[in-house]
């Protein structure tokens, strides 16, 4: 090789080194994370402490999940806190591509609500894209009652209320819903 060669050869080595870290984490980076890293690095908008109340921060969420009663499943992919007026459930559910989606429930006493968000996508909220937003209509004045899978891909919504029940079940990247199971 001459030195004209070695020099393109170094200089396309160089450039490949500096595109592959400026790209976006790929989805075997996302695949290393756990259902508790993304607990942890939700934006504060999505953990509660109360009903419409303070957002919990990061260090609050740390000591949630040490409290008694959580369930934090890495292996499945979920989480359940415990709290004196709200609890959480997140649950992740893998597209097709690899790349995942978080479910989130916020369940409060006056009734639980879900957010479906990309952490590809700055934690976007993609809940009206992906979600039928018909089954979180209620028929009662507390709310609808969500819970996410510990395994699996199907989400209830309604388990106590009969007149409201729902399978939403996570298939090709997208919730469908499945009326009165």
């Amino acid at each position: 090789m001459n030195q004209k060669s070695n020099f393109k050869y170094l200089f396309i080595l160089a450039l490949l080194s500096i595109v592959s870290l400026l790209e976006p984490q790929s989805a075997i980076a996302q695949e290393r994370k756990t259902v508790k890293d993304y607990f942890l690095n939700l934006p504060a908008s999505y953990v509660r402490m109360t009903t419409g109340g303070r957002q919990m921060n990061r260090t609050e969420r740390s000591q949630l999940l040490e409290r008694g009663g959580t369930i934090v499943d890495i292996n499945n992919g979920y989480l359940r806190t415990t709290g004196d007026t709200c609890l959480h459930e997140l649950a992740i559910f893998k597209r097709t591509k690899g790349s995942p989606l978080i479910a989130i429930n916020t369940a409060c006493t006056v009734g639980d609500s879900i957010a479906i968000v990309d952490p590809d996508r700055n934690w976007k909220d993609i809940t009206t894209q992906v979600f039928p937003m018909q089954t979180l209509k209620t028929n009662n004045e507390m709310g609808v009652t969500i819970k996410l899978p510990r395994q699996g891909k199907v989400i209830t919504i309604g388990e106590g209320d009969p007149a409201v029940r729902w399978q939403i079940v996570f298939k090709n990247d997208r919730f469908q819903a499945m009326k009165n199971f």
